[in-house]
């Protein structure tokens, strides 16, 4: 399809311009602080990752998207709606810098794992920690001073939340991850539609 014998391949929820324009304005109102300390992610590349599949062949990509499509075909649309920001490992020494779920959390967690399992049975193995669903906003370079580090954790702990507006993605796309010296690029591949009785709300 490609021409590639292999690709770094992950399924992930895409986000509407609403969410897009909020992430960049987490980013605006961290910057000042974070100096140079922060690597960006581009908003219009941010996405919601479910499951990373790492190096595959690149002869899988049809079975990988048909599996999806039946693993999720029975599965409702969640609705969900931008959280406050938070840190990996902590808040307090920050590694890398997400905005979080205030809604959805639940319903989407039931598309990850039905994903999940359907991929474990190709032989995917299941990621050992919890799914927690968030979309990177910048990860923080090696070698940022712990004074920049501190100061970008403190703004990090005043950031407001995200504006309260929700999106309900309709399909789980199965991306194509290229790490090249200006950035990753991102190729949407094909994606499965969710389906299923709406969630109440």
């Amino acid at each position: 399809m490609t021409g590639r014998r292999s690709m770094r391949l992950f399924f992930a929820i895409a986000l509407d311009d609403a969410q897009r324009l909020a992430l960049a304005a987490a980013q605006d109102a961290l910057r000042p602080q974070a100096g140079r300390a922060v690597r960006w992610v581009a908003p219009e590349t941010a996405h919601l990752t479910l499951v990373f599949l790492g190096t595959v062949d690149a002869g899988r990509v049809d079975e990988l998207l048909a599996a999806a499509e039946g693993a999720l075909a029975s599965i409702p649309a969640p609705t969900l709606r931008l959280g406050p920001a938070g840190a990996f490992p902590n808040v307090r020494r920050p590694r890398a810098l997400w905005l979080g779920l205030a809604a959805g959390t639940h319903e989407l967690a039931l598309v990850q794992a039905a994903l999940a399992t359907t991929l474990e049975k190709l032989g995917f193995a299941r990621e050992p920690r919890a799914f927690r669903p968030h979309l990177t906003l910048g990860r923080v370079r090696e070698q940022a001073h712990s004074a920049e580090i501190a100061d970008l954790a403190e703004a990090l702990a005043r950031l407001p939340a995200p504006a309260p507006t929700s999106w309900k993605p309709q399909a789980v796309g199965l991306y194509h991850s290229e790490l090249l010296p200006q950035g990753p690029r991102y190729t949407l591949l094909g994606e499965a539609l969710l389906g299923g009785q709406e969630f109440a709300t």
